[in-house]
């Protein structure tokens, strides 16, 4: 198997003629950064060719397009273009085009682009700064295309297509599992917080009727519970290498955890002189009210500070344990409650005057522990389940891209091939 560079037998971000044959008032098939996936391209979309003249990506059908900007293209978002609505097509200018020319299929070099040679080869050569690195056009024209007989490329990716066709069928199955594990696990912290009532009953899911909890129970609202609530800095810090972590609603999981690793990172001298309500404490509960809204982690005392997207509840321990507090905001109903009062035209925010007057079902004192833990428990034996099923679908991943790197490269015999 001999082997030439891409530049050889494709042309790289080649012009496209037939745009100058399109009409200006034409529509044409747009394409955003989102709607490229690995062998799927989402042509739904349209624009006025006026509005696309300057600053786009053009290509047409038969091209295979490579999205160039990190993170997008380590995902193994390339894919070949095999149905185009219009002559011409236009698409966000984070794409590099690919068109195969008579010495190469267009699918066979669809998968050469997901192999794994590929994809840390451009990883390892993208220039710019971090967020913004891309894969520079010289690197993806001199890539080696391992080459053989036209007919044994289609071979080579027809047997691919029903492999990872196989693969991609398993992966969606166990993603489906995930799924219902999680609906099983609302359902039953649902059923634990809130025993004598069912959310789905009510008109508006904020509404907490003090009268529908057991004997016993109490339904105060948040407000009642905490020393205080706030948020966040909101004017620019600077940012160091080294020093207290800047947490914004990107840092809060939606497994309750508080991700330091991905955090930035601030002055000493800023960070002393932010406010205590920048600064949240051990046992403070943190809330994302931008963004990703509804996260809920309770905050362990790393040193830090939270930006205007966190909302930080300092519970009263009188009234309530931090604990509790963190995992009751935690449940479905609670936490859709939350979320369906947000407010805001084209970008919702959590307000904090709209969360102290949220109700929360309390049982007495001495029963709490016991509720603690059965939430607890809940939680952590389906954080086990979907984080077993979640390493089978990254092994699967990860026997699909070696699938894909050994027969585009030679590495073993594909069955029906030359």
């Amino acid at each position: 198997m001999r082997q030439l560079r891409v530049r050889h037998v494709a042309d790289v971000n080649p012009p496209c003629p037939a745009w100058d044959l399109v009409p200006d008032d034409a529509e044409l098939t747009f394409v955003p950064l989102e709607a490229v996936w690995p062998r799927r391209v989402d042509v739904s979309r349209v624009r006025v060719k006026t509005e696309t003249a300057t600053g786009y990506t053009r290509f047409q059908q038969g091209d295979v397009i490579v999205p160039k900007i990190t993170p997008t293209f380590e995902g193994d978002r390339s894919s070949w273009v095999d149905h185009v609505p219009t002559v011409v097509a236009t698409g966000t200018t984070e794409l590099h085009v690919v068109r195969p020319g008579p010495d190469v299929d267009g699918r066979y070099l669809d998968y050469l682009f997901s192999s794994a040679p590929f994809l840390r080869g451009g990883e390892a050569e993208m220039i710019g700064v971090a967020g913004q690195k891309r894969v520079p056009d010289a690197w993806l024209r001199d890539f080696p295309v391992p080459i053989t007989d036209v007919v044994e490329q289609r071979s080579i990716a027809d047997y691919l297509d029903a492999e990872t066709a196989r693969i991609d069928a398993l992966i969606a199955k166990k993603q489906q599992l995930i799924h219902l594990l999680e609906e099983q696990r609302d359902r039953r912290l649902d059923a634990i917080a809130l025993p004598a009532l069912d959310y789905r009953d009510l008109a508006r899911p904020s509404d907490v009727p003090g009268g529908r909890v057991p004997p016993g129970w109490s339904a105060p609202p948040i407000g009642s519970l905490l020393r205080r609530i706030t948020y966040g800095f909101t004017s620019p810090m600077p940012t160091v290498d080294e020093g207290p972590f800047m947490l914004t609603a990107n840092d809060i999981g939606d497994d309750g955890s508080v991700t330091f690793e991905s955090a930035r990172r601030t002055s000493h001298s800023a960070f002393a002189a932010l406010t205590d309500k920048c600064r949240p404490q051990a046992g403070d509960v943190l809330v994302t009210k931008d963004g990703s809204l509804g996260r809920v982690a309770l905050f362990e005392g790393e040193e830090a500070c939270v930006n205007q997207s966190v909302a930080v509840l300092t519970p009263d321990p009188r009234h309530i344990e931090p604990a509790l507090l963190a995992l009751l905001l935690r449940v479905p109903a609670y936490n859709n409650a939350l979320v369906f009062e947000a407010g805001g035209t084209t970008i919702k925010h959590l307000y904090i005057t709209r969360i102290v007057k949220q109700q929360l079902a309390l049982p007495p004192v001495e029963e709490r522990p016991a509720l603690i833990g059965r939430l607890q428990a809940v939680l952590t034996r389906a954080a086990t389940s979907t984080g077993l099923i979640a390493d089978q679908i990254d092994l699967l991943a990860e026997h699909r891209q070696a699938l894909i790197t050994a027969a585009v490269t030679g590495e073993f015999a594909v069955p029906g091939a030359a």
